[in-house]
């Protein structure tokens, strides 16, 4: 069966260049939508984050930012659904990226902030 690994965001927050930190997580309709598009369409998908960490839905994308009240009602209801998915993701540093045929990375701030922590990580 085709396979599609999810790669989303366990990062909270990011921290801005004057110190100030800034929530963040994967933006909620930018998982919910695709992985019911792979997973209707038979792939089966497997979430995973650095470190195996639950990842964090940017609350933003849950408010009026993210859409009409009952399209946010629908992607809260939708992230319940995917509760067990979003809770025991597979540790990132153990996926075989060449065992999936599609690598996807949901949108938000949250994968920008993994990718600082890292740099930051480096440059120690």
């Amino acid at each position: 069966m085709p396979s599609v690994l999810f790669v989303l965001s366990a990062s909270g927050h990011w921290t801005l260049k004057d110190g100030t930190r800034h929530e963040t997580g994967f933006w909620a309709e930018e998982f919910v939508v695709p992985h019911d598009v792979f997973a209707d369409a038979g792939r089966d998908v497997t979430v995973a984050t650095p470190g195996g960490v639950a990842p964090t839905v940017d609350q933003t994308s849950l408010g009026l930012t993210g859409g009409a009240p009952w399209k946010t009602a629908r992607l809260k209801r939708d992230l319940e659904r995917l509760a067990p998915v979003l809770d025991r993701p597979v540790d990132l540093a153990s996926v075989d990226e060449a065992g999936h045929d599609v690598v996807f990375y949901p949108g938000g701030h949250g994968p920008l902030a993994e990718r600082i922590l890292a740099d930051a990580e480096a440059r120690r």
